[in-house]
């Protein structure tokens, strides 16, 4: 496929009333965080009260690093094994519970990039599993499920029991809970290290990243990503009053 696009909870598409693709991998990196304040607007307007808000600068974030496992992937695919997902075609033609699995995340977190390519058969097969392992990597990052649970993990989303069978076929999605430094030896664990590192934080994951994963940035990336630790920044920073005798203002977020 040419690009691929972040795969957002169609419920909360429906809520927010966006139905494009979002945070493309062919778009700028300078539309990801206007794309993030226009989700985060909508969404943080139609939210229930007792429901916490999305922050723009956690959602611009969340949408780099995905940026990057699909680079990242793009990567393995030529160095390592091109066969990883499309090996899985035949099986998972063949595979009921596999197929049940698979239907339910393509309807759930559907890819409107995706429709547009109109893909074969066996293309879909293979981008929606590949959409399905990234969704794993994200589902494996408590500091991402934190921030912006209702793009990713909205309640009332549940998996069918018959997902044990796609992660089987997937190499059973190893995590051994440690460093991995090699996305020749396990690329999920690969790409889990950072949150398995740094769970509460996604910007402190960034920060890792751009120690040590310098062989897959590319400049304007490394200046993207920098650029999304000052928005977090900046939009986490108090304020206060003015010295004259008021009281110190609660933050709010502007989005």
């Amino acid at each position: 496929m040419d690009s691929r696009d972040f795969r957002i909870s169609r419920r909360t598409r429906s809520k927010i009333n966006i139905q494009d693709s979002l945070f493309s991998t062919d778009d700028k990196f300078n539309s990801y965080y206007l794309q993030a304040q226009e989700i985060t607007y909508k969404y943080n307007n139609v939210k229930e009260t007792d429901v916490p808000i999305l922050s723009a600068s956690n959602v611009n974030a969340s949408a780099i690093l995905h940026y990057i496992y699909q680079n990242i992937i793009d990567k393995y695919l030529k160095e390592t094994n091109d066969k990883f997902f499309s090996n899985l075609t035949t099986s998972l033609k063949s595979d009921n519970e596999v197929e049940n699995t698979l239907t339910f995340y393509s309807k759930e977190f559907p890819s409107p990039k995706l429709s547009e390519q109109f893909p074969s058969i066996d293309d879909f097969i293979i981008e929606t599993t590949r959409g399905y392992f990234i969704h794993k990597v994200m589902s494996f990052n408590p500091a991402m499920i934190k921030a912006i649970k209702p793009l990713i993990a909205p309640d009332g989303v549940v998996f069918p029991k018959t997902e044990q069978a796609l992660k089987d076929l997937l190499g059973g999605l190893k995590n051994n809970g440690i460093y991995n430094n090699s996305i020749k030896d396990d690329l999920f664990t690969f790409l889990i290290t950072p949150s398995i590192l740094n769970p509460d934080s996604l910007f402190d994951q960034i920060k890792f990243i751009l120690d040590n994963w310098q062989n897959f940035l590319t400049d304007d990336l490394k200046n993207t990503l920098l650029k999304a630790i000052d928005h977090n920044k900046e939009e986490t920073k108090p304020v206060y009053s003015d010295n004259n005798g008021g009281h110190s203002e609660t933050y709010i977020p502007h989005y």
